[in-house]
């Protein structure tokens, strides 16, 4: 990073630390009835009864009380103690987009030595990247739920740690860093898993950003190669993740019901919920999904401010633009990927957007949802900065050509 990148990112983190900890002990002034359900969870935690799932409110996920937990014992058991463990969460989400989409971006560079650095590629990437965490720290939308104490919070966390790790795995040169990063990736991908039931959707996403280019490895005739690069990390990330999800998957196992918990209430097929027009309801409530990061996104006052679109209209034309982009290299990624294999960040992009949406479009309740579509916040950023980056790129190159035209 160059120093002018390095005090912008500095101003950014900065920026995030103010919008997400600034009046933290009074605003909000208390706490949401989900919020305070988590203090009887941390009581029973105190009391000896540490389970990585407990039954209150249709059954939750239990990471973030035990991250709360360390927090009471700092602060008391007041809303401050809730208030600024998802303030800290909300700040590493942020930090984490930031490397992420700079990973992204930089597919392909050589980094065998230091001298990348100073690769136009990722130049660009580290721009591209902080463009992207600049909007996600002055974000409405995830400010306000970086001041609210839901579990769901942990997900774009867990999200851009994996897909970080995942392409720091992919990316490094030497075996034994290759080795750690996929042992790291798989920790973090089966950690995501006790965070909010909206994570789960991210099991075949990694599939697909996985399986997709093994499978132009093997039109392209390298297959062997990249299974012998690739066979003990990815031993080594399954072993990770099975150790790490053993506690949860238990527990679900010896408690089967409580692996859909609230699910059918709410889902799009309940027929109470679709009143037997199931194609009517999916439509609408894809349309209602989508129209949130434009025109009208969540009226509950506890996600979002009520009403007002997920997205500034200032940004939100560059995210439809760069999603209706993405999704299109990403399908002719999939279609051809021995002939597009640099179309991967596309593939993977789409994918993340599309994939964190699914819990939003198989529910019918509360549509727009602002926490259940949390998962998407950080690719929407990556989606709009990327825009935003090319187009300031292409108008510098305009104003170069009209200017040594007419000078």
């Amino acid at each position: 990073m160059t120093r002018t990148q390095k005090v912008f990112l500095l101003g950014i983190v900065l920026l995030a630390i103010f919008f997400r900890f600034y009046h933290i002990s009074t605003m909000p002034g208390g706490l949401f009835p989900d919020e305070a359900a988590n203090g009887l969870d941390i009581n029973l935690m105190q009391q000896g009864q540490l389970q990585p799932f407990y039954e209150r409110g249709n059954g939750r996920e239990a990471l973030f009380f035990y991250v709360e937990w360390a927090s009471v014992t700092v602060f008391g058991k007041t809303p401050l103690a809730f208030h600024f463990t998802s303030a800290i969460v909300g700040l590493l989400a942020t930090i984490l987009c930031f490397l992420a989409a700079r990973r992204l971006f930089s597919i392909g560079i050589d980094r065998k030595d230091g001298s990348y650095k100073t690769d136009k590629t990722y130049i660009k990437a580290t721009n591209i990247a902080l463009l992207a965490a600049f909007l996600m720290a002055v974000s409405t939308w995830h400010i306000v739920l970086s001041r609210t104490a839901f579990r769901a919070g942990l997900i774009p966390l867990f999200t851009t740690l994996t897909i970080y790790l995942l392409l720091v795995t992919y990316q490094t040169a030497t075996t034994k860093k290759r080795l750690l990063f996929s042992f790291l990736t798989g920790t973090a991908f089966a950690l995501g898993f006790y965070t909010y039931i909206a994570y789960r959707v991210m099991a075949p996403i990694v599939f697909m950003i996985l399986a997709w280019p093994l499978l132009a490895a093997l039109k392209q005739r390298i297959f062997r190669q990249t299974i012998k690069k690739y066979f003990w990390p990815t031993i080594l990330f399954f072993l990770a993740f099975v150790i790490f999800f053993l506690p949860l998957g238990k527990y679900f196992y010896t408690h089967p019901g409580s692996f859909v918990g609230r699910s059918g209430q709410v889902s799009v097929f309940n027929p109470e919920l679709n009143q037997g027009n199931l194609p009517g309801a999916v439509w609408e409530v894809v349309k209602q999904s989508i129209l949130g990061y434009f025109t009208q996104g969540d009226l509950n006052w506890r996600h979002n401010i009520s009403g007002q679109p997920f997205l500034s209209p200032l940004i939100s034309p560059f995210f439809g633009a760069g999603l209706i982009l993405a999704t299109f290299l990403a399908a002719w990624y999939f279609f051809a990927p021995s002939k597009r294999s640099t179309y991967w960040k596309y593939f993977l992009l789409a994918g993340w957007f599309w994939g964190m949406l699914l819990p939003v479009v198989t529910t019918a309740e509360g549509i727009p949802h602002g926490l259940r579509s949390i998962g998407t916040i950080p690719v929407v950023y990556i989606l709009v900065a990327w825009i935003l980056y090319e187009l300031a790129q292409k108008a510098c190159a305009l104003h170069s050509r009209l200017y040594s035209k007419w000078n």
